[in-house]
């Protein structure tokens, strides 16, 4: 990300914006470059991954689907950096946004990583949207529900993480919702579990 903003934006910190938006090329131009150059990387990064892993005793459809997704994680990351070099009006606030976005997809990895870490064998956590996650747990009471949801709160508000060379501690608030006999569907279980979230936050964090 830091490499397409540089390579994007640097040239007004010497001066020579002017001749560059003045010249044939257009304004677009070192942008399109950076976001090429960099696609071109990642697709070679990735295949060399893809190789590593082949030759590592992987079969070849996963390894190709694994640097697959990480290319595409690469992508995602270029393009968002590309659109904060155009909404920005100078090279340190697009730094700034972008090392914003780097923390923030760092703090949501490490929960994700805390969450996946203390679920039991058989259960399923994924991300659902901004910083919400959803759990599932498999063949539980509500009291049962309750000592997880206690746990879990407990985990992430003990993760530490460090980005930039800060610490941040996060919180989280927990809505439960359960699966019963006359549930209609997921998004019944998914509403109630939204709901009390919402009701849990006003209670005070790690809720």
């Amino acid at each position: 990300m830091f490499s397409v903003i540089r390579h994007s934006r640097a040239e007004e910190e010497d001066s020579r914006t002017d001749l560059l938006l003045a010249s044939g090329s257009g304004r677009l131009a070192p942008l399109a470059a950076a976001l090429i150059v960099t696609a071109l990387v990642l697709v070679v990064a990735g295949a060399g991954f893809a190789t590593a892993l082949v030759i590592g005793g992987l079969e070849p459809v996963p390894s190709i689907l694994l640097a697959s997704a990480i290319v595409g994680f690469g992508l995602v990351f270029a393009g968002t950096t590309a659109v904060i070099a155009q909404v920005t009006t100078k090279a340190r606030a697009a730094r700034g946004l972008v090392g914003v976005v780097i923390g923030v997809s760092w703090v949501l990895r490490a929960i994700g990583d805390t969450l996946t870490a203390r679920v039991r064998e058989g259960d399923a956590v994924a991300r659902i949207g901004g910083d919400e996650y959803a759990v599932l747990l498999a063949n539980v009471s509500r009291a049962e529900a309750d000592r997880i949801a206690g746990q879990l709160a407990d985990a992430i508000a003990a993760t530490d993480v460090a980005t930039a060379g800060r610490h941040m501690s996060v919180t989280a608030s927990i809505g439960i919702g359960m699966i019963e006999q006359s549930t209609a569907g997921a998004d019944e279980v998914f509403v109630a579990a939204d709901r009390a979230m919402y009701a849990a936050k006003p209670s005070g964090t790690g809720r």
